[in-house]
């Protein structure tokens, strides 16, 4: 039943996205900080979570194409902290900004955002806590949990040669796109296709493999 919605306009109001998004059913709770450009949507109702995403994503609200999507509203090692200022995602930046909240073990870099994995969910917990009360150059951060995949990808790194990539091109494409795209000129393992961190693992069979993989991307 939790839903977060990206790339909402800066001018776009409370109001709106009240209006907008209790047409699929009532919503338990909102988030939306001052010109952030997401919000966080719980609605009593599963099902109408399922509507609301079924039927915004992909729609315009003022002029901007939202991505609409289910998120993680259960404790989580993981966090998505979104509204970040441009060039101020990177995992240096990141590791900074959060470190004081406990042992970070990864992170996730994305467009005015990143997918931050802590050591307990304790400290995840104090770290979201603190960042939806974070200001950085006028912009309101906003935070939740997200899907843990640290054990999905520490098999993927266990297991072979592999590929770490975020980008959203081969994320739309898709786990099997990908794979027929990679398959004539590389040996390929598996692909680990990781939506909420928007992230893909390639397990490549050997070092040649890793670098058409790289040409390639």
């Amino acid at each position: 039943k939790y839903v977060m919605v990206k790339n909402l306009s800066r001018s776009t109001t409370f109001k709106t996205v009240e209006d907008e998004f209790s047409r699929c059913g009532s919503l338990e709770e909102i988030v939306r900080p001052t010109n952030a450009t997401y919000a966080h949507l719980t609605y009593f109702k599963k099902k109408d979570a399922v509507n609301c995403v079924s039927k915004y994503n992909g729609m315009k609200i003022d002029g901007h194409k939202v991505s609409v999507e289910f998120t993680c509203g259960k404790l989580s090692k993981a966090i998505w902290v979104g509204n970040l200022p441009p060039n101020t995602s990177s995992e240096s930046f990141i590791n900074k900004l959060f470190r004081e909240y406990g042992t970070i073990t990864w992170v996730v870099p994305q467009q005015y955002g990143a997918v931050v994995y802590f050591d307990t969910t304790e400290n995840a917990k104090n770290a979201m806590n603190a960042a939806n009360n974070m200001t950085i150059d006028g912009f309101q951060l906003c935070s939740s949990f997200a899907r843990d995949y640290s054990s999905q990808a520490n098999e993927a790194r266990a297991k072979t040669r592999h590929v770490f990539i975020t980008d959203s091109r081969s994320i739309d494409i898709g786990r099997e796109g990908l794979l027929h795209q990679l398959s004539p000129i590389a040996s390929i393992d598996q692909i680990l296709v990781f939506p909420r961190s928007n992230a893909i693992y390639i397990q490549c069979r050997g070092l040649d493999d890793v670098d058409q993989v790289l040409h390639y991307i």
